[in-house]
Order: C-alpha cells, then structure tokens, then sequence
C-alpha cells in the first residue's frame, strides 16, 4: 500500500467515523428533545389552565366571540389528563352509587346472619 493509498484511506475512515459520531449525537438529540417536549407539555397541562385564545382587548370591547376558539377551547378542556381522571374518578364514584343503591339488603341481612348462625352452631357443638 502506497502513501496516498493509506493516507485516503486514513481520511475516509476518519471522516466516516466522524460523521457517524455526529449523526448519533444529532439523533439522540432530537429525540431527547421530543421527549423533553412531551414532558413539559404534560406538565403544564396539569398546572395551567389551557390557554386562551380570548385577547383582554375583546372582551372590554364586548365584540362577538368565534365559536369555533369556544370549541377549541372545550376541546382542550375536555382532552387533558386533569379532566380525563376526573371523569373517570366520577365514573367510579357513580358505578359504586348505584351498586349500593341496587343492592337488596335484606338479602344481604339474612345471608349474613344465616352465616353467623352457622359459626356459632360449629363453635358451640362439640365433636366426639
């Protein structure tokens, strides 16, 4: 192998390590930055309320408010995590509701009374 031979080869070698050293670098940037995106957003959609498109300027002017920013806006509401759990933590709460008011409870007396009754008959009789 003559000197430009190795030289050339020497070059491309290093530039190809380099620049798939950088375009590992990029890419693992980028996806850090998604995910760091991500992240922030949910964040502030647990602690801000959505932003609003409404500026201060019309509403001291009284001007006709576009439906189209309301449904949006009820959207946002509608979609994020804090009212995703509430809905749901509310459909907890009315399924347990109407259990309880489904139940009949005198069945419920009597089978645990016939239970308890029969505890006591095995507790008290004894075996010979």
């Amino acid at each position: 192998m003559g000197f430009t031979t190795g030289f050339l080869g020497g070059l491309t070698l290093t530039y190809s390590l380099l620049y798939l050293s950088l375009y590992l670098h990029r890419t693992n940037r980028t996806h850090q930055h998604t995910l760091l995106s991500q992240q922030s957003l949910l964040l502030n959609s647990l602690l801000e309320p959505p932003p609003s498109s409404l500026s201060s300027t019309s509403r001291t002017r009284r001007t006709r408010i576009d439906p189209e920013t309301l449904e949006v806006e009820e959207r946002w509401k509608k979609n994020s995590l804090v009212e995703t759990l509430k809905d749901r933590w509310n459909g907890e709460v009315e399924g347990m509701v109407r259990r309880v008011a489904a139940t009949d409870w005198r069945a419920v007396r009597e089978r645990w009374e016939k239970r308890g009754l029969n505890l006591w008959r095995n507790m008290t009789t004894t075996k010979d």
